[in-house]
């Protein structure tokens, strides 16, 4: 009988190996399609030519079926206490005392004579740990903190009448070692705006501040719980042994179907959700409770089940790691500016129940990242001109359904964040910013007080939160044109009808070679156009030597962002001669 045929995968595809033929790594991943479910993955530490094999054998046969066991209690203890004693970088500064307004004790006062057991919420005590959980709050009905509810929740809440995922946190957090635990739904007061809008502005120094976070992964809303039955076998890793041809005997490998690390977080229920990625990239710490195994991520080290001791290299999540650390570590050798893009683009790719919370859901993020008078609903004020040049390439939205600017105002046209959609930036191979920034300003939407009074520590915050307007003067080469589409490709080209300002001094021959280069410029307009098609006649202005703006006029005479264009690179020389205009963009 011949040997099944190996599948071994590299980044760019897939193909089979024949017969005495060498593997390239001999640190590859090879795919076996026959006999193991699933197309489990092999790790491969010598170079075997084509051979058959036997089924795989488990390699622990110890692995528990539930992920709320005691061993993988005993697991999770030891990653912490490894992170605790060896990895400075996940430290946080104990000078400073930042903590939530409230926490849940779970040991509060008299709880020991109590029959059932009771959590209660508190202020925060100072200097104690506290853990937080990061949970889908789902469809369904959930307790909540309310106006009317709050002397309630300080008496006591019952532990049993808690939907599961609270319970199986309350569990991870006290198995941990630590008293106080931190709930959205249960430490904000949840029908209180002025209560929403402080905490919310405070997510930054909740998640960082953690002592770790929990993840809930697999649950789809507060009843699906942290804790699955799982089948061991996909845990474990398996001894595989392979029958080399022409007598060369035989050699075992490992095998695991967990080599997949991003896309088993990333296709979660909880990973869907716009406002975790802060949570994900906050804590010093992060507790992962998935459906098939528990997993380990913080600003040094990844480990899971399969991978006890830590996860190979193949599949690290560097892009984590990057985050966590650029926030913690800003002189990294890696421009910081990157971090941003990577943010916004991870960022616009979750779903938000509620889409008013555009710029909420990430302003955690952005109060670390860099000072409040800097930041200009999404965008930064030192690289403004750079940050306009997104797009929406696929002119969709992470559900499939096309992309658009809601009806409700959150943020102005030139930020990624008026558009609900996927976003990608095109700035990172711009050669020559050719237009300047007059003025840049945006309004924030200030919290309400019980007292009337904001701190300037209320000021600040505000703007990284809901904004009211806003508005930038830009100074470049600007002009009007039409819009058509090639009937060959759909794309969508600009027709030249007239460059501004008009001027005695402008040379007509650069004009009219202006006019020619942009005549061919490709258009990624940000509404999927057929269900909302753009005016006809439309204005461009010039970001940098190969990529700019499109715009159609506001009715308050200035202009409003519809896209953006690229062309063929452009020699500015040959046009300094021609004015630039100064127009305002809202």
């Amino acid at each position: 009988m011949p040997p099944t045929p190996f599948t071994f995968c590299t980044r760019a595809s897939p193909r089979h190996l024949e017969s005495g033929a060498d593997l390239p790594d001999s640190r590859c991943w090879l795919f076996f399609k026959h006999n193991i479910p699933n197309g489990r993955v092999i790790r491969v530490d010598l170079d075997p030519n084509q051979a058959s094999y036997d089924k795989p054998r488990p390699y622990n046969d110890c692995t528990p079926s539930n992920t709320g066991s005691a061993l993988c209690t005993s697991l999770a203890q030891k990653w912490l206490e490894t992170c605790l004693c060896n990895h400075d970088i996940c430290r946080n500064d104990d000078r400073v005392d930042r903590r939530p307004t409230r926490l849940l004790d779970l040991e509060p006062p008299g709880h020991v004579t109590q029959p059932e057991m009771t959590i209660s919420l508190t202020a925060s005590p100072p200097a104690a740990p506290y853990m937080t959980l990061s949970h889908c709050w789902g469809a369904l009905k959930t307790i909540k903190l309310l106006k009317n509810n709050v002397r309630d929740f300080c008496s006591g809440l019952p532990v049993d009448g808690l939907p599961a995922t609270y319970k199986d946190a309350i569990h991870i957090t006290k198995a941990l070692g630590v008293r106080y635990l931190w709930i959205d739904s249960l430490c904000i007061i949840q029908d209180s705006e002025e209560d929403w809008l402080h905490e919310a502005a405070a997510m930054s120094t909740v998640y960082s501040f953690s002592y770790c976070n929990i993840a809930a992964l697999d649950a789809a809303d507060s009843h699906g719980g942290c804790f699955f039955e799982r089948d061991p076998s996909r845990v474990d890793i398996q001894n595989l042994e392979v029958q080399h041809p022409q007598g060369q005997g035989s050699r075992e490998y490992e095998v695991s179907t967990h080599t997949d690390w991003v896309g088993t977080l990333e296709q979660s229920p909880l990973y869907h959700r716009a406002w975790v990625l802060q949570e994900r990239i906050l804590p010093p710490r992060t507790l992962l409770y998935g459906k098939h195994q528990i997993l380990w991520e913080c600003r040094s080290h990844a480990a899971c089940e399969t991978f006890p001791s830590g996860v190979p290299e193949e599949i690290k999540p560097y892009a984590v790691f990057h985050s966590k650390q650029m926030l913690t570590k800003p002189d990294l050798a890696s421009p910081r500016e990157k971090f941003w893009d990577d943010v916004v683009e991870r960022y616009s790719c979750g779903n938000l129940t509620h889409l008013s919370d555009k710029l909420v859901a990430i302003s955690g993020i952005a109060s670390v990242y860099g000072p409040a008078d800097d930041y200009l609903a999404g965008v930064w004020r030192k690289t403004l001109l750079p940050d306009l040049l997104w797009h929406v390439p696929e002119l969709k939205q992470f559900n499939g359904q096309p992309s658009v600017r809601p009806a409700d105002y959150r943020a102005p046209s030139w930020s990624w964040a008026s558009v609900e959609g996927e976003i990608s930036y095109m700035h990172r191979h711009t050669k020559q910013i050719i237009a300047r920034v007059l003025d840049a300003q945006t309004t924030s939407l200030l919290p309400p007080t019980a007292s009337g009074k904001l701190t300037a520590e209320d000021r600040a915050k505000s703007k990284f939160s809901k904004v009211t307007a806003g508005y930038i003067q830009i100074s470049g080469l600007f002009g009007e044109a039409c819009l058509i589409k090639k009937k060959e490709n759909k794309q969508l080209f600009f027709i030249m009808s007239k460059i501004s300002p008009q001027s005695r001094n402008a040379d007509p021959s650069q004009v009219e070679h202006l006019k020619q280069k942009l005549n061919d410029a490709s258009i990624w307009l940000d509404e999927y156009h057929h269900a909302r098609p753009p005016p006809r006649v439309l204005y461009w202005i010039l970001v940098s030597t190969e990529k700019g703006l499109v715009l159609c006029r506001s009715h308050q005479g200035s202009y409003q962002r519809l896209g953006m264009f690229v062309v063929k690179e452009l020699d500015a020389v040959q046009f300094e001669n021609i004015p630039h205009a100064t127009i305002e963009v809202v």
